[in-house]
């Protein structure tokens, strides 16, 4: 009797966590509970139960998916009314590596800072699981990444799509194609940012004051605004 009170006791704790923090997928059907033996279940149940609730946690919060794609849309406007018809003029060569550029660092801020909360608001949550040995660090990792990557992908797309045809870039499908891979693996690079600082960062105001160090060096060696031939040696 109470073994059975301590059971209902810790499931009642896990089931109260899941709730402070909107999560609202099945771990407890993994049926491990407080283990010494370390986790039963197989890798592929650990990450079928977890992308399910990640996907959930993505699709109900529908004002941030909305807020994300309205803003990618609403830049992809204005850089394509600011840098619109350009011709092949050396002043429109320049302006072309300005826009260029200038999508670069777009696409690494927005993506970096939409996942900066993610590992933070579910830290505590992941802790307790991970006590519980309800699953393997590593496979709740691949289940974010995996459930996070079609919307990481979609809205860099929509965004490239609109500024290359509207600027004049090259018509060329091949080159359009290249394009859009580009701005995809920017995106996703800065998402890996995003998440690295996140579980790094002890709370949401540190990771906000570390993101700008990472994207300032990272702009600063870009190769736009000195020639990496003419960085010191010792950089």
């Amino acid at each position: 009797r109470i073994a059975k009170l301590l059971s209902t006791f810790e499931r009642h704790e896990l089931e109260r966590n899941d709730s402070e923090i909107n999560f609202n997928g099945s771990i407890e059907s993994l049926h491990i509970g407080y283990s010494r033996t370390g986790v039963t279940s197989s890798v592929c149940e650990q990450f079928v139960i977890l992308a399910r609730r990640n996907f959930r946690q993505i699709t109900r919060d529908v004002f941030t998916l909305t807020v994300r794609i309205l803003m990618a849309c609403f830049f992809a406007v204005f850089l394509a009314a600011l840098w619109s018809d350009m011709e092949m003029t050396i002043k429109d060569i320049q302006n072309r590596a300005g826009i260029l550029f200038f999508i670069t660092i777009n696409q690494s801020f927005g993506s970096m800072i939409a996942t900066l909360q993610v590992f933070i608001e579910e830290k505590t949550i992941v802790m307790r699981e991970r006590q519980a040995h309800c699953y393997y660090i590593g496979v709740y990792y691949v289940a974010k990444l995996f459930t996070q990557l079609p919307i990481d992908c979609v809205i860099p797309i929509i965004f490239a799509s609109v500024v290359y045809w509207i600027t004049g870039l090259n018509p060329d499908p091949i080159r359009f194609l290249i394009f859009l891979l580009l701005t995809v693996i920017v995106s996703l690079a800065a998402v890996g940012i995003g998440f690295m600082i996140g579980s790094c960062a002890p709370n949401i105001d540190a990771a906000n004051a570390m993101a700008p160090l990472f994207m300032v060096l990272m702009i600063l060696f870009g190769g736009f605004y000195i020639n990496a031939d003419s960085m010191p040696d010792w950089i």
